[in-house]
């Protein structure tokens, strides 16, 4: 019963740490892209206004997906694909790591914009355009 309780308290704390970042996010007008308690798989998932909420299989903790966390370097997505997707997409992602050396965050949206249909579900190009769209976290810094 201790045992419990101590993951039960541990699991409470995590959602206010957590809960703590979610909405300084929503205050300064980003939309965190997932809110999860625990690590893992999830066992649970809902998809609501954007944002996912989920609970996962070991609850030693959580997090919440900001965008812009990680702004995105050129050959982040590259280095991360087999050779053979590298030399078959390789203009596209020629003209992404282009823009994002330029720091021309329109051109890579673009370019990852042209990636998704050839990379459906790959998650280092979620992430990337995540980085990149309008409300996250380094584009509002340098609005403010």
């Amino acid at each position: 019963m201790s045992v419990g309780l101590a993951i039960l308290g541990l699991a409470v704390l995590v959602l206010l740490h957590e809960a703590g970042h979610f909405f300084a996010a929503r205050a300064v007008g980003m939309t965190p892209r997932k809110f999860y308690l625990g690590f893992g798989p999830p066992l649970v998932k809902r998809v609501r206004n954007g944002v996912e909420y989920g609970i996962a299989a070991l609850p030693l903790g959580g997090y919440v997906k900001i965008p812009g966390m990680h702004r995105p370097a050129a050959g982040d997505l590259r280095q991360g694909l087999p050779p053979e997707t590298q030399q078959r997409l390789a203009p596209q992602l020629d003209a992404l790591d282009d823009a994002l050396r330029r720091e021309d965050e329109p051109a890579a949206r673009t370019a990852a914009g042209r990636l998704e249909p050839e990379l459906p579900g790959n998650r280092q190009l979620q992430e990337l355009v995540w980085a990149l769209a309008p409300d996250a976290l380094d584009t509002i810094c340098q609005l403010g």
